[in-house]
């Protein structure tokens, strides 16, 4: 799914030459001037020519690639749901599942009912020095016998792999695992499956990792850890975790349909996953037949969607034999 943002301004070197009706080769006409947005402009040498171009497409291509942002197609089998409160008020939060551990396919295996535990060290690194070693494992957390048998939340501050954040829970007696994700760049709101980063990682998950491994993004981490807060509570109390619910129930999301804030701002992108099934949009097409006719721009004319349908390619037809 790409975000197009607004294309860069075109290159000055990107002009076309005004087209002579007598053709010169460069001997014989070394000052062949052409037309470039309504200034004269003398022709380079070749080589000089060829350069310019090949540094100006290679802007223009960076510019490209820094203007689209990719956000990863959800999948029933990713999606995950933390739900705490009672029959009269229930909360939930959107979540996904790690590559590795049990799976939402696993059924029983994979849901959890218990208790939410902030971990101490929150980031499981805490003050503690890190050498230059990214795979070194840093040990249980201070609060393990707090966490045994819970649901303990970890921020991805320290840099750890999904695995190693992984193992620091399952040895501290956690009976899963909430990753939040503290990205910035994702607006806060921005979650991805964990998965082993080499293959010695795939190894020991696969070995040792037995319990639900799950991404949320800030916000939702924000939202769970002060679920109980008040205005009058010592805030102290809320960043030791005193404001979690009390339980919490994790479990498959199945086809649930849910929001993902993607981008807050230029322009505001609002992704919903699982809204519609197949079978729902073969429904949509069926009963809408003979009631609308096809858009074509091959045919010459325009139509209402050529201005609100993104292009990769600017000025480039995007509505081809579509419904």
């Amino acid at each position: 799914i790409k975000e197009t943002l607004p294309p860069p301004a075109p290159s000055p070197l990107l002009c076309q030459q005004k087209k002579e009706s007598k053709q010169y080769t460069w001997k014989q006409r070394p000052t062949l001037r052409s037309i470039c947005r309504g200034r004269r402009t003398t022709i380079l040498h070749p080589t000089m020519i060829l350069l310019l171009l090949l540094c100006a497409l290679a802007t223009f291509a960076a510019a490209e690639e820094a203007a689209i942002r990719v956000f990863p197609q959800r999948t029933s089998t990713e999606a995950a749901v933390v739900e705490w409160g009672h029959s009269a008020i229930i909360n939930a939060l959107d979540g996904v599942v790690a590559t590795f551990g049990p799976q939402t396919s696993d059924g029983a295996t994979f849901e959890v009912e218990t208790t939410p535990i902030l971990a101490k060290p929150i980031d499981g690194l805490g003050t503690k020095q890190r050498s230059n070693d990214e795979d070194e494992y840093p040990g249980k957390l201070d609060n393990a016998d707090e966490v045994d048998g819970n649901m303990v939340i970890m921020t991805d501050v320290a840099g750890f792999s999904g695995v190693t954040m992984a193992r620091i829970a399952k040895e501290s007696g956690a009976a899963a695992l909430m990753v939040v994700n503290t990205d910035k760049e994702g607006d806060g709101d921005f979650i991805y499956s964990l998965e082993p980063e080499n293959e010695e990682e795939e190894r020991y998950a696969e070995e040792h990792i037995d319990i639900p491994v799950i991404m949320v993004s800030l916000q939702a981490g924000n939202i769970i850890t002060t679920a109980l807060a008040t205005d009058d509570m010592d805030p102290a109390i809320v960043n030791s975790g005193g404001a979690l619910p009390e339980r919490v129930r994790l479990y498959a999301g199945g086809d649930r349909p849910f929001f993902e804030d993607a981008v807050s701002k230029s322009p505001v992108v609002y992704l919903i996953h699982n809204l519609l099934s197949d079978e729902e949009c073969e429904a949509l097409l069926k009963s809408a037949e003979k009631k609308y006719e096809r858009i074509d721009d091959t045919s010459g004319t325009s139509n209402y969607l050529e201005s609100s349908m993104a292009s990769e390619k600017q000025g480039v037809p995007t509505a081809i034999d579509v419904d």
